[in-house]
């Protein structure tokens, strides 16, 4: 009965080494996929949260022309952003004047 257990052991390893490359090569296929959803979902997450805090910083970019803090100075109006700075100046100014 030893002999028995010991061959069959040793057939089980002869069939482990000699179907590796099959074995290996599905591993590395469902790893790989795994690895690629979750790689997904870390895109996804970050393509939402930088879409989520562009939106917060359209308006800033809208009435200085530019968020970045590092060109070379802080924030500067534009003619545009000065234009509708005026435009929304006056509209508090008249909706004000016409509650009082």
């Amino acid at each position: 009965m030893q002999s028995r257990s010991s061959s069959s052991t040793i057939l089980l390893i002869l069939i482990l080494v000699i179907t590796a490359p099959v074995w290996l090569t599905i591993g590395g296929i469902v790893i790989g996929v795994f690895a690629g959803v979750f790689g997904a979902l870390f895109g996804i997450f970050g393509a939402l949260l930088g879409g989520f805090f562009a939106l917060i910083a359209l308006p800033f970019k809208l009435l200085f022309g530019s968020c970045d803090l590092f060109d070379g100075g802080w924030f500067h109006l534009s003619g545009r952003g000065f234009f509708i700075l005026c435009v929304i100046v006056l509209i508090i100014a008249m909706s004000r004047r016409q509650r009082a």
